[in-house]
């Protein structure tokens, strides 16, 4: 069908259409990187726990050693 024989309720809803598809991939990008960014939060909190756990068992004077642990495993 061409463009100029289409009317314009067909024209109006073949925009919104187009909107609204281009609205709901955004929402799922969006949403895809809002579960990675969450995702990696949570790894660096337990590789935090971890080296905060590391510390209370060396004592404070290995800090660099739970610094060296957090370092490495990312």
């Amino acid at each position: 069908m061409n463009l100029k024989q289409m009317t314009v309720k067909a024209k109006l809803s073949a925009g919104f259409g187009v909107l609204a598809a281009i609205v709901m991939v955004v929402s799922g990008l969006s949403v895809k990187s809002l579960n990675d960014s969450t995702e990696r939060f949570s790894s660096m909190s337990r590789a935090s726990a971890r080296a905060l756990t590391w510390r209370s068992v060396f004592g404070p004077s290995s800090i660099g050693a739970s610094s060296l642990l957090i370092t490495s495993y990312y």
